[in-house]
């Protein structure tokens, strides 16, 4: 009895949600005071602690883009990261998020800021 229990646990392993297996990618853009601030370099320290890839970069028009991916449940957290936290000295006004798709591998080897 005891072995049969053993092995019913070892068969029934709780696993991850799907939408956290789920990958996704999807790009961004931030409006507001994101430059000089240290934001892409905040983004990503940010990105990189949620295992996320990817790369952000300045815009000639003052703002900040990028691409995100890993697990969907991480890119909604950087998501939301970017829309109402960002660097301490910056001042972020919106975030646009476009191209939302899941994806069946990462395109990216790690997340990076782009000149």
């Amino acid at each position: 009895m005891l072995a049969s229990l053993f092995l019913v646990f070892i068969l029934y392993q709780p696993t991850q949600t799907t939408t956290s297996m789920t990958l996704t990618s999807v790009q961004f853009e931030v409006f507001g005071k994101v430059q000089g601030v240290f934001f892409r370099k905040c983004t990503l320290k940010q990105a990189t602690a949620l295992g996320l890839r990817g790369w952000v970069q300045n815009t000639r028009d003052k703002t900040v883009v990028g691409v995100l991916e890993g697990q969907q449940d991480k890119v909604e957290e950087m998501k939301d990261w970017l829309k109402k936290i960002g660097s301490p000295k910056s001042r972020v006004d919106s975030a646009v998020f476009s191209e939302q798709i899941k994806v069946e591998k990462m395109e990216f080897e790690a997340f990076e800021i782009r000149k």
